[in-house]
């Protein structure tokens, strides 16, 4: 509670009910195109979704590594103050829509755990707390256009609607966030090859048709199971056992293929890259997958 109370405080300025972070690394994410803008760099490589190989600029992507560096120190002069890193050159300040939707999530237990305790005026306010920042999540994060929903993070001071386009979006089902209706419309991205979604092993960080996706690169194209897991409790959330049931069967195969990896290029089901050298094997969260096989058990 009282983590969640410091979030109030020092990461929305606005009190808006969305909070923000100040580095990539916050976020998990570290060198996704979700971040590029916000860290003052033009997108970076041109994908190629037929192949899956290692083409992004490697030299652009040590910058932006070099930057994040940076950015930790300034961090640290400004004394992690999120609104003064929102406008000032070289800050970095997003509200992630995934970051925000698993707050909801993460406020609602609390909230059940407080009635078990017999808090309940605690409990009915973390659960207004929960539907505030859900309410801000559909008014100011999510669009829809010709049937499509769309899922923005907000960008800087002025909050500006990222358009990257990016598999966190689907953490808006593990934080109940849709309707019933929208929900059954994002999660059928999952399996239209239309999407950039739908790869032999899901699911991409950005979809296969992001002109900078790269299979095996550091966070520009891969599956990472932590991801994988929340979309699955997503997607039971919503009753939908067949679909949830499918993404554990597909993420299993990517473990019994090549086993317990940081991350995986989505087209092979391999072990991904970071400037061409592999990333960790025998990687804990990979085994994140005996959590969602269980799940899926009638």
């Amino acid at each position: 509670l009282a983590y969640h109370d410091w979030f109030d405080r020092r990461r929305d300025p606005d009190k808006a009910g969305l909070v923000a972070i100040i580095h990539p690394w916050e976020s998990g994410w570290d060198a996704s195109q979700r971040w590029d803008e916000a860290m003052g760099m033009d997108r970076i490589g041109l994908g190629d979704p037929a192949s899956g190989t290692a083409i992004a600029d490697i030299e652009s992507l040590r910058e932006l590594e070099s930057r994040r560096r940076k950015l930790a120190g300034l961090i640290e002069t400004h004394d992690c103050d999120a609104a003064v890193l929102s406008g000032i050159p070289g800050g970095f300040f997003v509200e992630p829509v995934d970051f925000n939707s698993i707050r909801v999530a993460d406020l609602e237990a609390l909230s059940m755990i407080a009635m078990e305790l017999g808090e309940y005026g605690e409990s009915s306010q973390l659960g207004k707390r929960a539907g505030r920042t859900r309410r801000a999540i559909q008014d100011r994060m999510i669009t829809e256009s010709g049937g499509v929903l769309q899922a923005h993070d907000l960008i800087g001071k002025e909050r500006k609607q990222s358009k990257v386009n990016h598999a966190g979006k689907f953490v808006l089902l593990f934080g109940h966030c849709l309707s019933t209706g929208q929900a059954r419309s994002l999660a059928a991205e999952l399996s239209d090859p239309r999407s950039g979604y739908a790869t032999a092993f899901p699911v991409p960080s950005v979809p296969t048709l992001d002109p900078t996706f790269d299979g095996d690169e550091y966070w520009r194209g891969n599956v990472w199971l932590s991801i994988n897991w929340l979309i699955h409790k997503g997607l039971l959330n919503y009753g939908m056992v067949d679909e949830a049931r499918l993404l554990a069967t597909q993420s299993h195969e990517l473990v019994s293929l090549a086993g317990f990896q940081e991350f995986f290029n989505p087209h092979t089901g391999k072990g991904g890259m970071k400037y061409g050298k592999p990333c960790p094997r025998n990687y804990g969260w990979s085994t994140i997958i005996l959590d969602m096989m269980l799940g899926s058990c009638p």
